[in-house]
C-alpha cells in the first residue's frame, strides 16, 4: 500500500491525557479480537495521588471478586468504587509498587508498563503480543498530553502498517508500531507518497495559517516526486488554493494534489470515533489527478469503514463542512441554554423539555443539555473563523448570525455568576466552592472552559474560591486564570492579588469545608455520588448549591436543608 507521511504540528486541539487515549486505542484493538479478555487500565496522577481506572469488556466476571480483594488492602488504598461498567482506585503515589503487586495478586496477566509519561501505561489482558508492542511510548510533551487527533490517526495508518511521523510531539516517529525519537523530515519526505497536515489552533477571527503554511514551504523544498497533501485540522475556505500556490512556488516537475479530510472526533472517544466513525469525509479537486488522489486515501478508509459512510465532495466543501459541523453542535447548546432561562421565568423545567423535544426525531437528543456554556478549543474558534469568513464576503447578516452563538455562550455563563453573586447581600470574602474546571468530564482539558470565566468573576467581586476537579492540576488552575486576567491588561500586582484568593484542593471533602455557597461547574460523575449529608456538617449557615449541570437530586437536597439553584429549573428553592 502507499506508505503515509503524517506531519503534525502542534495544535493542542481537544487533548485528552495519554494514559486514557491509549486506554481508548488498547479497547478499540480488544474489539477486534474476540478471544480477549478486554480489561484496560489506565492511570492519572495528581497532587501526590494516583487514581486507576480499570475498564471490562465483561465486569460481571471480571469485576466480581475485586471490591473483596481491594478490601483487603485498606492499608495500601485510599478510596476504590466499582460500578456495573469500570472500577476507580486511588492511591498514593508512593504505594504504586505494592499497588502493582495488588493487581497481579488479582490477575497475573496485569503488568505495569512504565514508559516515561508522567502518566504510567498500563497493559491489557488478553491483548496478542504484536498489538500491544505498538504502544510503547517515550517522554510526551505539551499542555494536555498527546493530541487526540494525531494518536487516533497515526493509530489506524500504523495498524494498517504505514509509518505517520509526527513533528508535535518531540517528533516522535510511530515506526513498526513504536514510537521513537527520528528527525529524517527529508528521508521520509522523500520515500512516501501521502502527506498528512494539521496546524495550529487560533484564538480569534481569522485562522492563523502561518505553521501550515511553513509546513507547505519545507514540503516543496525537499519533495522529489509527486505528493498527495492531505488536509487534516479544521481550516478556512479556499485553504487549499494557498497550499497550492506555496506548493508550486518551485517551478518543480513535481505534482502535488490536495484533499481535504477533517477529523470528526470527540475528546475521550477518539479512536473509537476514527474506527465507528458516521461519516469520513473527503474533498477533492474534480479534475483527474485529484480523484485518482481522492480514491488513493479512500482505500485506506475502506479498510475498516463501510463504503457508504465516506462522503466523497469537492474541496472546498469539506473545508467548510468541519467549521459548520462545530457550529450547529455550538448552536444547540446555546438554543437550549437560551430556553434554560425562559424555563426558570416561566415555572418549566429544562430537563423536560429537552426530553420532550429530544424525542422528535428529526431533532433527537444530542447537545440539549443545559449548562452553564460550552468550552473546548473547537466551538468558539471555528464559529469566530466562520464569522470572519462571512464578514470577508460581505455577508453581515449571516455573520451576526452565528455571532449570537456565542454571545448566548457569554451571557449564560454570566447569569449563572449573577444568580451566584445576587444570593448574598455582599460577596466579599465569601467562600465559594467550584467543583469542576475541565470543560466537560473526562478530560483534563480547562481550555475556554466555563469555570475559568465564572470563577473569574467571582473573585474579581472579592469572594475567595476552593477549588477541586479531579484532573486539571492547581498549576493549570491558576494559569487559565492569569491568562484571562492578562488579556484584560490587569497588572502583574493585581493579578496576584485575585490570585490568592485561588485555592486548589485535592478532594471534593475539603474543598466544600466550611463553604458559604457550592458551584457545580462540570458534570464529573463523582459530583453525583457526593455524601451531601456529611458535607453539610461542614458547611456555614444555610447550605446553598448552584447547579450548573443538573446532575444532583434537588428534591433529595431541600430534604437535607440545601437551598438549590438548577440552571433551567423552573422549581428552584434559590
Amino acid at each position: 500500500m502507499c506508505g503515509i507521511v503524517g506531519l503534525f504540528l502542534k495544535d493542542a486541539s481537544l487533548q485528552p491525557s495519554l494514559g486514557r487515549l491509549l486506554s481508548d486505542m488498547l479497547v478499540t484493538m480488544t474489539d477486534r479480537g474476540p478471544d480477549s479478555a478486554g480489561i484496560a487500565i489506565y492511570a492519572d496522577k495528581h497532587a501526590g495521588r494516583s487514581k486507576f481506572t480499570i475498564q471490562s469488556k465483561n465486569p460481571e466476571r471480571d469485576f466480581q471478586d475485586l471490591p473483596n480483594h481491594l478490601g483487603k488492602h485498606l492499608d495500601c488504598i485510599l478510596d476504590f468504587r466499582v460500578n456495573d461498567t469500570h472500577a476507580v482506585v486511588t492511591i498514593d503515589q508512593s504505594m504504586e509498587n505494592k499497588f502493582s503487586e495488588i493487581l497481579t495478586a488479582f490477575n497475573p496477566e496485569i503488568r505495569i508498563m512504565s514508559h516515561g509519561s508522567s502518566l504510567e501505561i498500563y497493559k491489557e489482558v488478553g491483548l496478542p503480543e504484536q498489538v500491544t508492542q505498538r504502544f510503547h511510548t517515550t517522554q510526551m510533551s505539551g499542555r494536555h498530553g498527546i493530541g487526540h487527533t494525531r494518536m487516533a490517526t497515526e493509530s489506524a495508518v500504523t495498524t494498517l502498517g504505514a509509518h505517520p511521523f509526527n513533528t508535535g510531539v518531540d517528533q516522535c516517529l510511530v515506526h513498526n508500531g513504536s514510537l521513537s525519537n527520528h528527525n529524517s523530515l527529508r528521508r521520509k519526505l522523500r520515500r512516501e507518497g501521502i502527506i498528512i497536515e494539521t496546524e495550529n489552533d487560533t484564538e480569534v477571527g481569522a485562522a492563523d495559517l502561518s505553521n501550515i503554511i511553513k509546513c507547505a514551504k519545507r514540503i516543496s523544498k525537499v519533495a522529489t516526486n509527486n505528493k498527495i497533501v492531505v488536509e487534516k485540522s479544521t481550516l478556512p475556505v479556499r485553504t487549499a488554493e494557498k497550499l497550492k500556490e506555496i506548493l508550486n512556488t518551485n517551478d518543480s516537475k513535481i505534482h502535488f494534489d490536495i484533499l481535504s479530510n477533517p477529523e470528526f472526533l470527540a475528546e475521550g472517544t477518539a479512536v473509537n470515533d476514527l474506527f465507528k466513525s458516521d461519516r469520513v469525509l473527503v474533498g477533492a479537486d474534480n479534475t483527474q489527478s485529484g480523484q485518482s488522489a481522492l480514491n488513493k486515501l479512500v482505500s485506506i478508509y475502506k479498510r475498516w469503514i463501510p463504503d457508504e459512510k465516506i462522503v466523497r465532495t469537492n474541496i472546498w466543501s469539506s473545508e467548510l463542512s468541519k467549521l459548520v459541523s462545530n457550529a450547529m453542535l455550538a448552536q444547540r447548546i446555546s438554543s437550549i441554554n437560551s430556553i434554560s432561562a425562559l424555563s426558570e421565568y416561566s415555572g418549566a423545567k429544562i430537563t423536560e423539555i429537552s426530553e420532550a423535544v429530544g424525542r422528535d426525531h428529526r431533532i433527537g437528543d444530542k447537545f440539549l443539555n443545559a449548562s452553564i456554556g460550552f468550552g473546548g478549543s473547537c466551538f468558539q474558534k471555528d464559529i469566530l473563523n466562520l464569522v470572519y469568513i462571512c464578514q470577508q464576503y460581505g455577508l453581515k447578516e449571516v455573520a451576526e448570525y452565528w455571532h449570537q452563538v456565542l454571545k448566548i455562550n457569554d451571557y449564560q455563563r454570566d447569569r449563572f455568576f449573577k444568580i451566584i453573586k445576587q444570593s448574598f447581600k455582599s460577596i466579599k470574602r465569601k467562600k465559594i466552592s467550584i467543583l469542576g474546571w475541565s470543560f466537560k468530564k473526562d478530560t483534563n482539558d480547562s481550555r475556554e472552559s466555563s469555570a475559568i470565566f465564572v470563577s473569574a468573576k467571582l473573585i474579581t467581586e472579592g469572594a475567595h474560591i476552593s477549588v477541586y476537579d479531579p484532573l486539571v492540576s492547581e498549576k493549570q488552575i491558576l494559569q487559565d486564570l492569569k491568562i484571562l486576567f492578562e488579556s484584560k491588561n490587569y497588572t502583574d500586582s493585581k493579578i496576584s492579588k485575585l490570585t490568592s484568593r485561588v485555592k486548589v484542593e485535592k478532594n471534593h471533602l475539603d474543598c466544600l469545608k466550611k463553604s458559604d455557597a457550592i458551584a457545580i461547574l462540570t458534570e464529573w460523575d463523582e459530583f453525583q455520588q457526593i455524601n451531601w449529608k456529611k458535607v453539610k456538617k461542614n458547611i456555614k449557615g444555610k447550605p446553598r448549591i448552584f447547579d450548573g449541570r443538573n446532575i444532583i437530586n434537588p428534591k433529595l437536597l431541600n430534604k437535607l436543608g440545601y437551598l438549590v439553584y438548577q440552571i433551567g429549573n423552573g422549581d428552584n428553592t434559590y
